[in-house]
């Protein structure tokens, strides 16, 4: 007897021992797993399941209680900087870079004859300008004269000849180019840089009327400089061609031009563009017209528009004297920034605005 009743206290002993039978030690429930006995495994109720708080701009969904992350970001929606703020996460507010700056440029070294009546370029580091006397001045942007280029020294009796300023399609810059047809009908040209230093010489016959000038017209294929018969209207066959990349002289069709110029359609106005999307701006019987790569026309309901500059920008007006800035899908970033009667893209982001006669120049940054 004394032996059974010992077996029947061990096996009550050892229940005890390996069970909560005094007490259970509860975890509480979690987001994953319900309220538990950490003794022996005891579980009560449900997981509680996670508390999400919304994805934001730069964190994915995210448990507010035990901080597990699921998804991805929702990512910023950009608002495209204007005159008044940058750039703009239209969910967030966070910002982005600087506002856009349309400031009128204050000059106090140049020869204000030179802004008023020569032609102006700017490029990122020099400003090119070229006076009534085909002399190529070149200023750096604190206004000193660090190169003159007297072109009329190129240029023989009896000659035709003949200057453009290419827009930077190639490589980004700027270059001049000066082309001299001598009585004997041998075409001289020359090309510059943006600092003044030439570039290259070269001499080709060209098959033109005495007389007549030899003018860069095309570009093809972002590298072929394509020379026409300026006398001629519209797009005549080239007479000479100038390969960028090797500064040689090639056959003068080489390359798919890329840009033309509807002379007899559009007279009034033409000028080139430096951006992606379109390839010149010009103005029929009133209307701005942009021409885009594909030859397709966009018009757009304004009386005066300077073209596109690097930056994506242009200056447009629809009473031709207000002028706003707007981005090449014509959203409005500033509203009444310049007052003008015309406005044209002068290079590297610097708007030429003429008002009561007199050129006033806005950079835009």
């Amino acid at each position: 007897m004394k032996k059974v009743l010992g077996v029947a206290l061990l096996i009550v002993c050892v229940g005890i021992l390996s069970g909560c039978c005094l007490k259970h030690d509860w975890a509480e429930a979690t987001c994953t797993e319900p309220k538990h006995c950490t003794k022996c495994g005891k579980t009560e109720g449900l997981s509680l399941g996670h508390t999400w708080n919304e994805a934001t701009c730069t964190t994915p969904m995210t448990c507010s209680v035990c901080g597990e992350k699921s998804g991805e970001p929702l990512g910023h929606k950009w608002l495209a900087r204007t005159i008044k703020a940058p750039k703009t996460c239209e969910l967030c507010g966070a910002t982005e870079g600087e506002r856009l700056y349309c400031d009128e440029m204050e000059f106090k070294k140049i020869d204000s004859n030179l802004l008023q009546k020569g032609r102006v370029y700017f490029r990122k580091d020099t400003i090119m300008i070229m006076d009534s006397a085909q002399v190529l001045h070149i200023f750096d942007y604190n206004e000193n004269e660090i190169n003159t280029v007297d072109f009329k020294q190129f240029i023989g009796e009896e000659c035709s000849w003949g200057y453009n300023f290419v827009p930077p399609y190639i490589k980004n810059d700027y270059f001049i180019t000066l082309t001299v047809v001598d009585p004997d009908l041998n075409c001289t040209v020359r090309i510059f840089n943006g600092y003044g230093d030439q570039l290259a010489c070269l001499t080709q016959p060209v098959d033109i009327p005495v007389g007549h000038s030899v003018m860069f017209h095309t570009l093809a294929d972002n590298r072929y400089l394509r020379f026409y018969d300026d006398a001629l209207d519209g797009v005549p066959d080239p007479v000479l061609c100038v390969d960028m990349e090797t500064m040689s002289l090639v056959p003068p069709k080489t390359g798919t031009p890329t840009e033309k110029i509807p002379r007899n359609k559009y007279l009034s106005y033409s000028s080139m563009c430096y951006c992606d999307k379109y390839i010149y701006a010009v103005t029929n019987e009133g209307e701005v017209v942009f021409l885009e790569e594909e030859y397709k026309y966009t018009v757009a309901q304004y009386k005066e528009a300077s073209f596109f500059g690097p930056d994506g920008y242009a200056l447009v007006s629809e009473d031709g004297k207000t002028f706003d800035i707007v981005d090449m899908d014509f959203n409005v970033h500033a509203k009444g920034v310049v007052e003008g009667t015309i406005a044209s893209w002068a290079g590297n982001s610097v708007f030429l605005v003429i008002r009561d006669g007199a050129r006033h120049y806005y950079i835009v940054k």
